[in-house]
């Protein structure tokens, strides 16, 4: 995911390089739209089941951290 999110220059909005203006800012309509096109691609590339469970994250990057703290450091057993 980081590969596709990085070669369409959104990587930032998921680890926190493109920070959120102020909701007051002029910038920040433009911003929402941009974030919220990236967790899009981010829930749909989730199964179902398992993205009804992030779909009430506030963020692209608030979505990628609960996904990645969930599932990020599991260790397989063989």
């Amino acid at each position: 995911m980081t590969i596709a999110l990085r070669g369409r220059s959104k990587l930032g909005y998921v680890n926190g390089h493109i920070k959120a203006p102020n909701p007051s800012s002029q910038n920040y309509e433009a911003w929402q739209c941009k974030d919220q096109l990236v967790m899009s691609w981010l829930l749909n590339s989730i199964e179902n089941n398992i993205a009804k469970i992030f779909s009430y994250s506030e963020s692209s990057m608030d979505l990628w951290e609960a996904v990645k703290e969930m599932y990020g450091n599991q260790k397989g057993s063989c």
